[in-house]
């Protein structure tokens, strides 16, 4: 990830380059969608440790979540960043 990171910043324009990832993922744009929801393929289909008591695990569900964030990021898509 930090590779890929690396990589759209240096394509990026100086104006757009980013410090800080995050909130570059939770850049809405004109759409109103967080850039993280758009240019990440969700991972909303996962096996999770509390479907098999006693274990503990967080539930897989579509969107952001705690164990997948937003899923796996499409790296020419994030650098089209938010429009």
């Amino acid at each position: 990830m930090a590779s890929l990171i690396a990589r759209i910043n240096a394509l990026l324009p100086a104006e757009r380059q980013q410090r800080f990832f995050t909130p570059f993922l939770y850049d809405t744009g004109t759409n109103g969608r967080p850039l993280g929801e758009v240019a990440c393929r969700d991972i909303a289909a996962a096996h999770d440790n509390a479907s098999h008591p006693p274990a503990v695990g967080c539930p897989v569900k579509s969107g952001y979540g705690a164990v997948t964030g937003w899923g796996v990021p499409d790296g020419v898509a994030l650098l089209e960043g938010p429009h």
